[in-house]
């Protein structure tokens, strides 16, 4: 059964209040809490950072002048499920100059469904739930990670639904019957569409491909529209 931690990320000594609200999988590494935390605050992940977990530091490994005392190992190897053994609140700090320093607390478990990563709540520092979940799916795409993609509100069901409807009256067939389209679509309404599956996406090419179920999906959506304009 998928397990996943809700947590909350705070940085400190923010005014106003900056936080986030995220759901992640237990067996997630640091270090890829890492990236949720870069893409959650909208950070470039240019400086380095370290994770002090019951005073003890995880992180790349710095270099052999730069060894502390509590540097206790790569954050590649360790997971959020371990760290929380130790301490239910902790600390993520990047960019030693600047110290940007985030609370990280685990409020609860969930078990059941998909344990993939998702933002679920936030405010301050220009915050918004869906740019937030685009980013991660870029992020983890191809990683093998469930990623929740962008929350679609109903007008973000009609665009992705138009949108759909338009890769298939502008694809063509290739290869072996697959239909491709051209890439020129909006990138959160992309990815709304390769989480459920209807198309795929590749940054090494300009087309979009539509899956059977999405090719599936377009003529019964197209049947639906011919049906309103001969109303």
């Amino acid at each position: 059964m998928a397990r996943a931690y809700e947590l909350v990320l705070e940085l400190r000594d923010a005014r106003p209040r900056v936080w986030r609200r995220v759901r992640v999988p237990v067996d997630l590494p640091l270090a890829d809490l890492h990236r949720v935390i870069q893409v959650a605050m909208h950070w470039d992940d240019v400086h380095p950072h370290v994770f002090d977990v019951a005073g003890r530091e995880y992180g790349p490994e710095p270099d052999e002048e730069e060894v502390s005392l509590h540097w206790a190992g790569d954050d590649r190897n360790v997971t959020l499920a371990k760290a929380a053994k130790k301490e239910r609140v902790f600390e993520y700090t990047y960019d030693f100059g600047a110290e940007q320093r985030v609370t990280i607390t685990v409020i609860h478990e969930t078990s059941g469904g998909p344990a993939r990563l998702e933002c679920l709540d936030g405010e301050g520092g220009s915050y918004d739930t869906n740019d937030i979940n685009t980013r991660l799916a870029e992020e983890f795409r191809g990683t093998g990670r469930a990623v929740a993609g962008a929350a679609m509100t109903p007008e973000g069901r009609l665009i992705a639904d138009l949108t759909l409807v338009v890769l298939f009256l502008t694809s063509f067939a290739e290869g072996k019957g697959q239909r491709v389209a051209n890439k020129t679509f909006r990138l959160e309404t992309l990815a709304a569409l390769a989480d459920q599956g209807l198309v795929v996406t590749n940054p090494h090419r300009k087309g979009v491909e539509l899956t059977p179920a999405g090719a599936k999906r377009a003529e019964s959506l197209l049947q639906r529209l011919a049906a309103l304009l001969r109303e």
